[in-house]
């Protein structure tokens, strides 16, 4: 039993060998239940059912007779998921230890604990809502011990993530300062602060960079997370520090004009100001003891450094 991914090129008539292994009688490296990884691959296995996404072009694996995780063959209830935009795999449902019974539920509801028994050779197709529809096989339906021919149907409803966005109220706030941070797109939310957060928009004050995620979750119960980094900064900024507190520099804060005074400062002499990110956006030759600045730039915090001969000062 083989666990290979090939793929056919209409256009040039060829198949490309896109994943698994070339030798039969894999076991199958499961990884974490819904989390897509390079090395996730299902054992290999036959009379497996399988469907495709035409929304999406994912490839879906149910089931059949093969190998979980030992050289064993077994019937088996594990719903994989192969992403070619990927090449991975996602173990999304069922076990990866054999033999499993159903989890029926109530009959026409929906509900997370629900799961398929172990069996092959199922019929299925996908509706135009993209869910996934199973009938019957050979397997194990409620009780472990009644196995034979299934007429059991189910519909899987596939989840597609939500595309959750996130803003701030600033990219770069100070040391001691508060930002909101906002998410859109899903119906709840939750955070990873401690201790942890729910909401659409909620207040951080980080004592350093720090970055967030949060995890949307729509009202099918499709879930999607998203990060985000908190850029903290120091904000010495252009302050009335000074080099060996003899340079200062006023008013602050200001509207983009400014004075640079000492009596230490030459004619050749710069001033270089950088953003929060630390990009240069402004250089000017000083002119003595006393020079104005005038700038364009927009309201935020800057950092400055003094040069002498092309050296700091």
């Amino acid at each position: 039993m083989m666990n290979d991914v090939w793929k056919h090129s209409i256009a040039t008539n060829e198949w490309t060998w896109m994943k698994g292994s070339n030798t039969a009688g894999q076991v199958g490296p499961y990884g974490s239940l819904g989390v897509s990884a390079p090395a996730n691959t299902p054992g290999g296995r036959m009379s497996s059912l399988t469907w495709s996404n035409p929304a999406t072009g994912d490839f879906y694996a149910f089931g059949g007779n093969g190998y979980y995780t030992t050289s064993l063959s077994d019937d088996m209830n594990d719903l994989w998921k192969y992403s070619p935009a990927t090449n991975a795999w996602t173990w999304l449902k069922g076990n990866n230890t054999a033999p499993s019974n159903g989890v029926y539920g109530t009959l026409g509801t929906s509900a997370a604990a629900n799961t398929l028994g172990v069996r092959s050779i199922s019929a299925g197709w996908v509706d135009n809502s993209t869910n996934l529809w199973l009938f019957g096989g050979t397997g194990i339906p409620f009780t472990p011990s009644d196995y034979g021919y299934l007429n059991d149907l189910w519909m899987l409803s596939i989840c597609t993530a939500p595309t959750l966005t996130i803003t701030a109220g600033r990219s770069v706030i100070c040391k001691g300062e508060s930002v909101s941070i906002a998410a859109k797109v899903a119906n709840t939310y939750s955070w990873n602060t401690v201790p942890a957060k729910t909401g659409h928009v909620i207040q951080v004050s980080p004592a350093s960079t720090t970055t967030y995620v949060v995890t949307g979750t729509l009202a099918n119960g499709c879930t999607g997370n998203l990060t985000y980094t908190q850029i903290v900064s120091n904000c010495s900024g252009i302050s009335e520090h000074a080099v060996n507190a003899l340079v200062k520099i006023y008013p602050n804060p200001n509207t983009g004009e400014f004075t640079i005074n000492s009596d230490l400062l030459q004619e050749n002499s710069t001033i270089v100001v950088f953003n929060a990110i630390g990009q240069k956006v402004l250089e000017q030759k000083l002119t003595g003891e006393n020079t104005k600045i005038q700038s364009n730039l927009p309201s935020g915090v800057y950092f400055y450094q003094l040069m002498q001969n092309n050296t700091k000062a």
